[in-house]
C-alpha cells in the first residue's frame, strides 16, 4: 500500500469509491474532489493501482466556516470562532476507506497525513465532519 498526493489520474477511482461508500453523487463533479487551491487531498493505492482509500482536507479562509457549514452555525466554541475569523481553522471533510481495507490502520495514515498538510498551512485548530455512509447502519456497536 502506498500513500500519495491526489492527481487527476485518480478522479475516476476516486469518484468510484466515494459512490460505493458514501452513495452515489457524492462528488458533483470532477473537480469537485479538488476544487479549492488550499485543499490537500491523499490518496491509498493498493498492489494492483486500486484506490483504497482518500482523504480531504483544507484551511478555510477567514471567516469561512459559516460558508463551510452552509451557514447552520450554533453554538461554536469560542476557540474555533476566533480560529475561523484569523484564517486558522482546517478542515477534514472527507475520509474514505473501502470496507475490504478497513481496520488495518489506513484511515488512520491518511488523517495523519491530511492533519500534517493542513496544520503545516496555518491551521491551530482542526475539525473533522462526515457524511454517513450506506453502509454505517451496518456496523457493529453503532445502532440509530
Amino acid at each position: 500500500m502506498r500513500i500519495e498526493a491526489y492527481s487527476p489520474r485518480w478522479q475516476a477511482k476516486v469518484s468510484a469509491l466515494a459512490d460505493r461508500v458514501l452513495g452515489t453523487g457524492f462528488f458533483d463533479g470532477p473537480a469537485q474532489i479538488q476544487r479549492d487551491p488550499e485543499s490537500c487531498v491523499f490518496v491509498a493505492i493498493d498492489m494492483v493501482d486500486k484506490v483504497a482509500g482518500f482523504v480531504l482536507g483544507r484551511l478555510l479562509p477567514k471567516g469561512g466556516l459559516g460558508k463551510f457549514l452552509e451557514h447552520r452555525l450554533s453554538g461554536i466554541p469560542e476557540d474555533l470562532d476566533k480560529a475561523d475569523a484569523n484564517g486558522a481553522l482546517g478542515v477534514i471533510q472527507t475520509d474514505v476507506v473501502a470496507p475490504e481495507h478497513q481496520g488495518k490502520g489506513l484511515r488512520t495514515k491518511l488523517l495523519q497525513i491530511v492533519h500534517d498538510m493542513v496544520i503545516e498551512c496555518g491551521a491551530d485548530k482542526l475539525i473533522v465532519t462526515f457524511k454517513r455512509g450506506p453502509w454505517i447502519a451496518h456496523v457493529d456497536g453503532c445502532h440509530s
